[in-house]
């Protein structure tokens, strides 16, 4: 690997005690069909037990609504459990409508997000202005893209081009294009 680049090793989705067997991971993800699958039934008391085990390692958690406002509460909800706490934020609902506004909504209110179910650059190019000056992570889903059949590395190149350049020269300078 060229220059001192770090890559962040996150666990997507382990039990409490998976949590306590891999302590050299760099933090943790979860989405409610993570949850569904560890049998969780009550989604506040999990996440809390969660990040009682995270040792304030970064973890990510998603919300479960599918529109903007309910994306918010639950967002800030979630926010409030720790200071470790990403919440995650599809990058659209399952409607196709963009989430921008949700996201607009928690950044304003200083809320670290992870910006989640990335497929396209087009989306990056949408978001990456309201995330200027706040802490998030986006995450672009190589592996499902891969899965039907495209090139994820093509878009993650461009995806990272976008980044790079957008953080560079300016959010909207001609290198955003």
């Amino acid at each position: 690997m060229a220059g001192k680049e770090k890559i962040d090793l996150y666990l997507d989705g382990p039990t409490l005690q998976e949590i306590e067997a891999f302590k050299n991971v760099d933090g943790y993800t979860f989405n409610p069909s993570l949850y569904k699958k560890l049998k969780v039934t009550n989604y506040i008391k999990f996440t809390k037990e969660l990040i009682n085990k995270t040792n304030n390692r970064p973890i990510s958690i998603e919300v479960i609504a599918n529109d903007d406002e309910n994306c918010t509460r639950q967002g800030e909800i979630l926010s409030k459990l720790s200071n470790n706490v990403y919440v995650k934020i599809p990058v659209i609902f399952t409607s196709g409508q963009s989430s921008k506004k949700t996201i607009q909504n928690l950044v304003d209110k200083n809320i670290k997000l992870n910006i989640t179910a990335i497929f396209e650059k087009s989306q990056v190019k949408e978001i990456l202005p309201i995330l200027k000056d706040s802490k998030a992570i986006l995450s672009i889903f190589s592996g499902r893209i891969f899965d039907i059949g495209i090139d994820a590395k093509n878009i993650f190149a461009k995806c990272q081009n976008i980044f790079t350049k957008t953080v560079i020269a300016g959010l909207y300078g001609p290198a955003a294009e």
